[in-house]
């Protein structure tokens, strides 16, 4: 492996290649203002870049095989390039502001990534399932996350996805799109659609943060999994399609639900703070309960309901288009 003391770079490019690349213990990177790329090539083994460094220009970093990959500008400011990496951890440390300037992909190693991250590209993806790992691993965003960019996480068939800081605080992502085994997010702000679909767990909210969503919003949690998003300060501004065995929805205002695939013996709550507008489809949750409410407007219901204790409250008129049934 390659072992790097303390680097002094100017205005110019800087290229390390090895097969694994570490850091000294005490040792930096610092590039002088308005350097040129870092790209690190590691090949089959570790990139160990665990100093407080000073990287000024764009850092690409490119791996192969079960090799854990830091990279740690401190408090700088960082700008990621396109990476490429192999089945081994992803950490990004610091506390300066990443921007994102590339895709990240990684043959089923986990990302963390810790600090504020910005989008800088019009469209960002990040994925864990590079080579065929169709698996993929967990994608975690520790701090907040902003930018005008559409942003694609994709975690596979079991990785778990978590937005822990507030996404869109500052200036909302143009739209959304998960792929993961499970979804944990707590302050959604999105300009456009919303799409996330897991395979292996839930669908919930984590933390106090409400979703705020100008477009579209479609949730789908497969195989007997449950959709619970129920902060009463979540903004659905547009229709909302849900699948899962379970749906819990609340809204502030008004809340359209377009679809919804309820698995059998699912308990459904859909709760509007304006009014609440149901699907033309039945809503049937067996022995479970079925709870709708419009707290601030009107209750319309086109399709059947029935469910063991079905409750229906509104503000408004409640017109009901067809049967419902109750069996508790």
């Amino acid at each position: 492996a390659l072992e790097l003391g303390d680097v002094q770079v100017g205005s110019g490019t800087l290229t390390v290649s090895g097969t694994g690349i570490t850091q000294a213990t005490g040792s930096t990177i610092t590039q002088a203002a308005g350097a040129g790329a870092a790209q690190f090539n590691a090949g089959a083994g570790v990139l160990q870049l665990d100093s407080a460094n000073t990287f000024t220009g764009a850092v690409s970093l490119n791996n192969s095989g079960n090799h854990d990959v830091t990279l740690d500008n401190g408090t700088h400011a960082l700008t990621l390039g396109t990476s490429t990496l192999g089945s081994g951890t992803f950490s990004l440390e610091g506390t300066g502001q990443t921007t994102l300037a590339g895709n990240l992909t990684t043959t089923g190693g986990a990302i963390t990534l810790s600090g504020p991250v910005a989008l800088g590209s019009p469209t960002t993806g990040i994925n864990t399932t590079g080579g065929g790992a169709t698996a993929g691993a967990a994608i975690t965003f520790s701090g907040a996350l902003d930018g005008a960019s559409g942003l694609t996480l994709d975690a596979g068939t079991a990785g778990a996805v978590t937005l822990a800081g507030t996404v869109g605080g500052t200036t909302a992502l143009t739209g959304l799109t998960v792929t993961a085994g499970s979804f944990s997010a707590n302050a959604l702000n999105i300009g456009g659609g919303l799409s996330v679909t897991t395979r292996a767990g839930d669908i919930t909210q984590g933390g106090a943060g409400a979703f705020k969503v100008a477009g579209t919003s479609n949730f789908t949690a497969m195989n007997g999994h449950a959709i619970t998003l129920d902060n009463t300060d979540n903004d659905f501004q547009d229709a909302v399609t849900a699948t899962g065995t379970g749906v819990s929805i609340t809204a502030h205002d008004d809340l359209t639900i377009d679809t919804l695939n309820n698995g059998s013996n699912g308990t459904v709550s859909l709760i509007a703070g304006g009014a609440l507008l149901l699907p033309t489809g039945a809503i049937d949750t067996g022995t479970a309960d079925l709870t709708l409410a419009a707290n601030g407007g009107t209750l319309t219901a086109p399709g059947a309901l029935s469910g063991a204790n079905v409750t229906l409250s509104s503000q408004g008129d409640i017109t009901l288009s067809d049967a419902v049934k109750a069996t508790g």
